[in-house]
Protein backbone atom coordinates (compact mmCIF):
# COMPACT_ATOMS: atom_id res chain seq x y z
CA UNK A 1 0.00 0.00 0.00
CA UNK A 2 2.67 2.24 0.80
CA UNK A 3 4.59 1.74 -2.32
CA UNK A 4 1.19 2.71 -3.79
CA UNK A 5 0.58 5.44 -2.64
CA UNK A 6 3.89 6.90 -3.25
CA UNK A 7 3.32 7.24 -7.17
CA UNK A 8 0.36 9.61 -6.14
CA UNK A 9 2.87 12.47 -5.61
CA UNK A 10 4.39 11.87 -8.42
CA UNK A 11 1.62 12.26 -11.24
CA UNK A 12 1.32 15.72 -11.21
CA UNK A 13 4.55 16.07 -13.22
CA UNK A 14 2.95 14.67 -15.66
CA UNK A 15 1.20 17.64 -16.40
CA UNK A 16 3.72 20.33 -14.77
CA UNK A 17 3.59 22.75 -18.15
CA UNK A 18 0.12 23.64 -18.50
CA UNK A 19 -0.41 25.17 -21.42
CA UNK A 20 1.88 23.87 -23.83
CA UNK A 21 2.32 25.31 -27.25
CA UNK A 22 4.10 22.65 -29.30
CA UNK A 23 2.15 19.83 -30.46
CA UNK A 24 5.27 17.58 -29.48
CA UNK A 25 4.66 18.60 -25.53
CA UNK A 26 1.04 17.87 -25.77
CA UNK A 27 1.34 14.75 -27.33
CA UNK A 28 3.90 13.70 -24.60
CA UNK A 29 1.76 14.65 -21.78
CA UNK A 30 -0.99 12.89 -23.41
CA UNK A 31 1.16 9.50 -23.51
CA UNK A 32 2.79 10.27 -20.21
CA UNK A 33 -0.58 10.41 -19.09
CA UNK A 34 -2.08 7.57 -20.47
CA UNK A 35 0.66 5.58 -19.24
CA UNK A 36 0.37 6.37 -15.88
CA UNK A 37 -3.43 5.77 -16.21
CA UNK A 38 -2.34 2.39 -17.35
CA UNK A 39 -0.34 2.37 -14.41
CA UNK A 40 -3.04 3.18 -11.86
CA UNK A 41 -5.43 1.15 -13.41
CA UNK A 42 -2.76 -2.10 -13.02
CA UNK A 43 -2.32 -1.15 -9.49
CA UNK A 44 -6.32 -0.83 -8.66
CA UNK A 45 -6.85 -4.57 -10.43
CA UNK A 46 -4.03 -5.71 -8.26
CA UNK A 47 -5.89 -4.16 -5.04
CA UNK A 48 -9.36 -5.77 -6.41
CA UNK A 49 -7.36 -8.98 -7.24
CA UNK A 50 -6.06 -8.45 -3.05
CA UNK A 51 -9.57 -7.61 -1.61
CA UNK A 52 -11.12 -10.41 -3.63
CA UNK A 53 -8.53 -12.51 -1.89
CA UNK A 54 -8.99 -10.92 1.38
CA UNK A 55 -13.04 -11.41 1.54
CA UNK A 56 -12.29 -15.49 0.53
CA UNK A 57 -10.10 -15.55 3.92
CA UNK A 58 -13.05 -13.46 5.27
CA UNK A 59 -15.29 -15.94 4.07
CA UNK A 60 -13.39 -18.93 5.03
CA UNK A 61 -13.21 -17.31 9.01
CA UNK A 62 -16.68 -16.60 8.99
CA UNK A 63 -17.53 -20.24 8.50
CA UNK A 64 -15.30 -21.52 10.63
CA UNK A 65 -16.94 -18.49 13.53
CA UNK A 66 -20.17 -20.09 12.25
CA UNK A 67 -18.83 -24.06 12.85
CA UNK A 68 -17.40 -23.06 16.30
CA UNK A 69 -20.24 -21.24 17.65
CA UNK A 70 -22.54 -24.52 16.53
CA UNK A 71 -19.75 -26.33 18.18
CA UNK A 72 -20.07 -24.13 21.50
CA UNK A 73 -23.70 -24.44 21.58
CA UNK A 74 -23.58 -28.28 21.54
CA UNK A 75 -21.18 -28.33 24.30
CA UNK A 76 -23.62 -25.99 26.44
CA UNK A 77 -26.49 -27.88 25.66
CA UNK A 78 -24.26 -30.96 26.80
CA UNK A 79 -23.23 -29.48 30.34
CA UNK A 80 -26.86 -28.21 30.70
CA UNK A 81 -28.05 -31.93 30.38
CA UNK A 82 -25.39 -33.08 32.67
CA UNK A 83 -26.26 -30.25 35.31
CA UNK A 84 -29.81 -31.58 35.32
CA UNK A 85 -28.18 -35.16 35.76
CA UNK A 86 -26.28 -34.05 38.23
CA UNK A 87 -29.34 -32.23 39.85
CA UNK A 88 -31.13 -35.60 39.91
CA UNK A 89 -28.21 -37.50 41.28
CA UNK A 90 -28.09 -34.88 43.92
CA UNK A 91 -31.78 -35.20 45.12
CA UNK A 92 -31.26 -39.10 45.07
CA UNK A 93 -28.47 -38.92 47.37
CA UNK A 94 -30.36 -36.94 50.09
CA UNK A 95 -33.59 -39.24 49.84
CA UNK A 96 -31.32 -41.82 50.41
CA UNK A 97 -29.48 -39.73 53.16
CA UNK A 98 -32.75 -39.30 54.64
CA UNK A 99 -33.81 -42.91 54.76
CA UNK A 100 -29.93 -44.21 55.56
CA UNK A 101 -30.73 -41.79 58.77
CA UNK A 102 -34.61 -43.14 59.28
CA UNK A 103 -33.31 -46.36 59.68
CA UNK A 104 -30.57 -45.70 61.71
CA UNK A 105 -32.82 -44.28 64.04
CA UNK A 106 -35.37 -46.81 63.73
CA UNK A 107 -32.51 -49.56 64.62
CA UNK A 108 -31.46 -47.60 67.68
CA UNK A 109 -34.37 -47.04 68.54
CA UNK A 110 -35.37 -50.77 68.73
CA UNK A 111 -31.77 -51.70 70.39
CA UNK A 112 -33.14 -49.42 73.20
CA UNK A 113 -36.29 -50.88 73.27
CA UNK A 114 -34.80 -54.73 73.49
CA UNK A 115 -32.28 -53.18 76.20
CA UNK A 116 -34.93 -51.75 78.12
CA UNK A 117 -37.06 -55.07 77.87
CA UNK A 118 -34.00 -57.11 78.91
CA UNK A 119 -33.81 -54.81 82.00
CA UNK A 120 -36.98 -55.20 83.05
CA UNK A 121 -37.25 -58.82 82.93
CA UNK A 122 -34.49 -58.59 84.89
CA UNK A 123 -34.96 -56.10 87.26
CA UNK A 124 -38.83 -56.43 87.43
CA UNK A 125 -39.59 -56.23 91.20
CA UNK A 126 -37.58 -58.72 92.84
CA UNK A 127 -37.70 -61.20 90.12
CA UNK A 128 -34.35 -61.26 88.51
CA UNK A 129 -34.51 -62.41 84.57
CA UNK A 130 -32.81 -65.79 85.99
CA UNK A 131 -35.94 -66.37 88.56
CA UNK A 132 -37.54 -66.26 85.78
CA UNK A 133 -36.47 -68.92 84.19
CA UNK A 134 -35.57 -71.16 87.57
CA UNK A 135 -39.02 -69.93 89.10
CA UNK A 136 -40.68 -72.42 86.97
CA UNK A 137 -43.19 -75.04 88.72
CA UNK A 138 -42.34 -77.56 86.50
CA UNK A 139 -39.77 -78.52 83.44
CA UNK A 140 -42.36 -77.67 81.35
CA UNK A 141 -43.03 -74.50 82.63
CA UNK A 142 -39.74 -73.99 82.49
CA UNK A 143 -39.57 -74.59 78.76
CA UNK A 144 -42.23 -72.67 78.43
CA UNK A 145 -40.80 -69.00 79.94
CA UNK A 146 -37.51 -70.12 78.37
CA UNK A 147 -39.46 -70.86 74.71
CA UNK A 148 -41.22 -67.15 75.52
CA UNK A 149 -38.00 -64.99 76.35
CA UNK A 150 -36.27 -66.84 73.54
CA UNK A 151 -38.84 -65.63 71.31
CA UNK A 152 -39.03 -62.04 72.37
CA UNK A 153 -35.31 -61.73 71.95
CA UNK A 154 -35.05 -63.48 68.87
CA UNK A 155 -37.79 -60.94 67.16
CA UNK A 156 -35.84 -58.23 68.40
CA UNK A 157 -32.67 -59.49 67.37
CA UNK A 158 -34.18 -60.00 64.11
CA UNK A 159 -35.97 -56.71 64.09
CA UNK A 160 -32.59 -55.08 64.88
CA UNK A 161 -30.89 -57.66 62.01
CA UNK A 162 -33.22 -56.59 59.57
CA UNK A 163 -32.87 -52.61 60.03
CA UNK A 164 -29.18 -53.23 59.89
CA UNK A 165 -29.40 -54.92 56.73
CA UNK A 166 -31.89 -52.34 55.58
CA UNK A 167 -29.13 -49.65 56.30
CA UNK A 168 -26.71 -51.23 54.81
CA UNK A 169 -28.56 -51.82 51.96
CA UNK A 170 -29.35 -47.93 51.81
CA UNK A 171 -25.68 -47.15 52.21
CA UNK A 172 -24.65 -48.81 49.26
CA UNK A 173 -27.17 -47.27 47.06
CA UNK A 174 -26.10 -44.26 48.42
CA UNK A 175 -22.64 -44.79 47.87
CA UNK A 176 -23.71 -46.18 44.38
CA UNK A 177 -25.42 -42.66 43.60
CA UNK A 178 -22.46 -40.51 44.76
CA UNK A 179 -20.07 -42.47 42.48
CA UNK A 180 -22.73 -41.92 39.24
CA UNK A 181 -22.46 -38.59 40.27
CA UNK A 182 -18.83 -38.13 41.08
CA UNK A 183 -18.82 -39.65 37.31
CA UNK A 184 -20.92 -36.86 36.14
CA UNK A 185 -19.13 -34.05 37.62
CA UNK A 186 -15.73 -35.41 35.69
CA UNK A 187 -17.59 -35.29 32.78
CA UNK A 188 -19.20 -31.70 33.02
CA UNK A 189 -15.33 -30.95 34.06
CA UNK A 190 -14.39 -32.22 30.56
CA UNK A 191 -17.41 -30.83 28.77
CA UNK A 192 -16.58 -27.10 30.30
CA UNK A 193 -13.02 -27.80 29.31
CA UNK A 194 -13.74 -28.47 25.99
CA UNK A 195 -16.48 -25.36 25.28
CA UNK A 196 -13.41 -22.99 27.26
CA UNK A 197 -11.17 -24.79 24.14
CA UNK A 198 -13.34 -24.07 21.24
CA UNK A 199 -14.04 -20.24 23.11
CA UNK A 200 -10.54 -19.85 22.85
CA UNK A 201 -10.32 -20.77 18.76
CA UNK A 202 -13.51 -18.43 18.65
CA UNK A 203 -11.40 -15.67 20.18
CA UNK A 204 -8.81 -16.37 17.72
CA UNK A 205 -11.24 -16.63 14.83
CA UNK A 206 -12.86 -12.87 16.08
CA UNK A 207 -8.97 -11.62 16.24
CA UNK A 208 -8.16 -12.79 12.62
CA UNK A 209 -11.48 -11.50 11.09
CA UNK A 210 -10.81 -7.93 12.86
CA UNK A 211 -7.42 -7.74 11.36
CA UNK A 212 -8.64 -8.93 7.83
CA UNK A 213 -11.56 -6.03 8.07
CA UNK A 214 -8.95 -3.50 8.81
CA UNK A 215 -6.57 -4.79 5.94
CA UNK A 216 -9.84 -5.01 3.54
CA UNK A 217 -10.88 -1.30 4.87
CA UNK A 218 -6.76 0.09 4.38
CA UNK A 219 -6.81 -1.34 0.99
CA UNK A 220 -10.86 -0.45 0.00
CA UNK A 221 -9.54 3.12 1.04
CA UNK A 222 -6.17 2.87 -1.10
CA UNK A 223 -7.92 1.80 -3.96
CA UNK A 224 -10.51 4.48 -3.98
CA UNK A 225 -7.85 7.01 -3.87
CA UNK A 226 -5.82 5.44 -6.74
CA UNK A 227 -9.51 5.30 -8.60
CA UNK A 228 -9.75 8.69 -7.70
CA UNK A 229 -6.46 9.92 -9.22
CA UNK A 230 -6.87 7.60 -12.37
CA UNK A 231 -9.83 9.50 -13.15
CA UNK A 232 -8.26 12.79 -12.46
CA UNK A 233 -5.26 11.86 -14.95
CA UNK A 234 -8.00 10.77 -17.33
CA UNK A 235 -9.60 14.08 -17.26
CA UNK A 236 -6.12 16.06 -17.43
CA UNK A 237 -5.41 13.61 -20.51
CA UNK A 238 -8.94 14.61 -21.95
CA UNK A 239 -7.95 18.20 -21.77
CA UNK A 240 -5.12 17.85 -23.38
CA UNK A 241 -6.31 15.54 -26.35
CA UNK A 242 -9.20 18.53 -26.72
CA UNK A 243 -6.56 21.18 -26.37
CA UNK A 244 -4.32 19.27 -29.18
CA UNK A 245 -7.50 19.13 -31.09
CA UNK A 246 -8.03 23.16 -30.84
CA UNK A 247 -4.31 23.80 -32.08
CA UNK A 248 -4.90 21.43 -35.31
CA UNK A 249 -8.38 23.26 -35.84
CA UNK A 250 -6.64 26.43 -35.70
CA UNK A 251 -4.10 25.70 -38.41
CA UNK A 252 -1.23 26.40 -35.55
CA UNK A 253 -0.03 22.59 -35.87
CA UNK A 254 0.50 21.38 -39.75
CA UNK A 255 1.46 18.01 -40.66
CA UNK A 256 3.55 17.00 -44.33
CA UNK A 257 1.18 13.90 -45.63
CA UNK A 258 4.46 13.35 -47.58
CA UNK A 259 3.91 11.33 -50.85
CA UNK A 260 1.45 9.01 -48.93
Amino acid sequence: LLALLMILPMLSAVFQTALAATQDELQAQINAGKAEANELNSQIDALESQLNAIQDDKSQAMEQKTLLEQQINAQNQAIRTVENTIAQYDGLIAEKEAEVAETQAKEEEQYTLFCQRVKVMEKAGTVSYWDILFGASSFSDLLDRATMVGEIMKYDNRIMDELAATRLELQEQQAALETTRSEQQAEKEDLEARRADLEAKEAEVDQLLAEITANETKIEAAKDELEEAAAEIDAEVARKQRELQALISSGQVSFDPGSG
